[in-house]
């Protein structure tokens, strides 16, 4: 079989699995909802498990470790994965490609544990863990690659950029409710350990990069605000 709800072919003429596949389970309910014969069936299964042998992952090791494996969320993982879509989305051409892989990023940004309640997380959703099994709470507290990972995509998200030795900002995967409706003053220490404050207008970023009271405003959209951009990006960034 080659119904589209479980294989697509490439550019390139070679054919994969279906992208929203993924586990057997997915597979043996779209065989059920195309009616495939036991024969078709058994052959498609059987590739699935051959291409992707889920069965020979178990952790770190050969051996389970405090629920290690199969049937665990590593959020390590989830985190690597968010920062590898960014640079695919800071790279992309194409408009489409970009308004896809935006909506690709804020999906894996929400499976991430500050995304989630206490009770699906199994922990307090900020601490970092290595790991949820699907029977209990998050496992192994401590600073793992997990924070590494989400400061570098929050920087992306913020659009960080040093130009010829120049600070600026470029947020193209900010959402319009992360930046303030109303004035605001805001607070930092600055490098020699001092406090410091500075106020934001509205439509405004807080930023107290380089020591300044500077801030990352909310720009006008390069189109009208009901449109959507045509670069794929969102319809607001920083200002040049």
């Amino acid at each position: 079989t080659t119904d589209p709800a479980l294989f697509t072919r490439d550019r390139t003429g070679e054919w994969h699995f279906q992208a929203d596949l993924s586990t057997v389970a997915d597979v043996e309910g779209q065989l059920q909802l195309i009616e495939a014969a036991p024969a078709v069936r058994a052959a498609v299964l059987e590739l699935w498990r051959t291409t992707f042998a889920h069965d020979e992952f178990t952790g770190r090791s050969g051996t389970f470790f405090m629920f290690e494996g199969l049937g665990s969320v590593y959020w390590h993982m989830i985190a690597k994965l968010l920062l590898a879509v960014q640079g695919c989305h800071r790279r992309a051409v194409d408009p489409g490609a970009a308004a896809a892989l935006a909506e690709i990023y804020d999906d894996i940004r929400d499976g991430l544990g500050f995304r989630k309640t206490p009770e699906a997380y199994g922990a307090f959703p900020t601490d970092p863990y290595s790991h949820t099994p699907s029977h209990r709470g998050a496992q192994q507290p401590g600073m793992t690659g997990q924070v590494k990972e989400q400061v570098l995509t929050r920087l992306g998200e913020l659009g960080v950029e040093v130009v010829d030795g120049r600070l600026g900002f470029r947020p193209r995967l900010l959402h319009r409710e992360e930046f303030i409706d109303v004035a605001s003053t805001f607070g930092w220490l600055d490098v020699t350990g001092n406090e410091a404050a500075g106020t934001s207008r509205p439509g405004a970023w807080p930023s107290p990069a380089a020591r300044s009271r500077s801030a990352t405003a909310l720009a006008t959209s390069r189109r009208s605000s009901s449109s959507e951009p045509t670069d794929g990006q969102r319809p607001w960034s920083a200002p040049s």
